[in-house]
């Protein structure tokens, strides 16, 4: 299943980009998220396990592919997803961009062609609206 959402965040690319790569306060941006341990680090990559307060420990893996675009690769009970994220310049500050390639398990993955509203909405609610609101928050210090 592929998604795709996007905002307008009023703060410049690079805040807006700190705040998602700052995996060590995700706990203060995300809402469904408890605690964040560093596993390992490669070049380029943090290896991390997330505490999600409904689904507990997850493995996750954040990609710096340029100071643009971070992935963020996430391994959960009901889904494999990967989720690219860009940071463009726009007029009011920074597009703000999630793309999800998004693979259900088991016998989710009937409802697929179902879902791609819903896991639209949920990217918004739970990515897009927090990092903007921590960014534009940062910014306007």
């Amino acid at each position: 299943m592929h998604v795709e959402a996007s905002t307008i965040v009023a703060a410049p690319a690079g805040v807006v980009a700190g705040v998602y790569r700052d995996y060590g306060r995700w706990p203060a941006v995300f809402p469904t998220i408890s605690a964040v341990r560093l596993l390992r680090e490669e070049a380029g990559r943090q290896v991390l396990e997330v505490d999600h307060r409904v689904e507990g420990k997850v493995v996750n893996v954040l990609t710096t592919r340029s100071p643009d675009e971070v992935e963020l690769e996430e391994w959960k009970r009901a889904y494999h997803a990967r989720f690219l994220n860009r940071f463009e310049a726009a007029a009011g500050g920074t597009r703000f961009s999630v793309r999800g390639d998004i693979r259900l398990n088991g016998p989710r993955r009937l409802l697929a062609p179902f879902l791609r509203g819903y896991a639209r909405r949920l990217i918004e609610r739970f990515q897009l609206l927090p990092v903007k609101a921590v960014a534009e928050a940062r910014d306007s210090r």
